[in-house]
């Protein structure tokens, strides 16, 4: 269906509102069990 070089080997999250709250915890999740996470937030704390 693709082509093998836009194959990833592991999946991808983007998670917005990863400061604080339900986004924060969602993205260590995902990271922990071996998610590339890209975190979108207003404030970095």
């Amino acid at each position: 269906m693709y082509p093998e070089e836009c194959r990833v080997s592991q999946p991808v999250a983007i998670v917005t509102g990863a400061s604080t709250g339900i986004g924060f915890e969602s993205a260590k999740l995902l990271s922990a069990s071996g998610f590339t996470v890209y975190a979108g937030a207003r404030q970095v704390l």
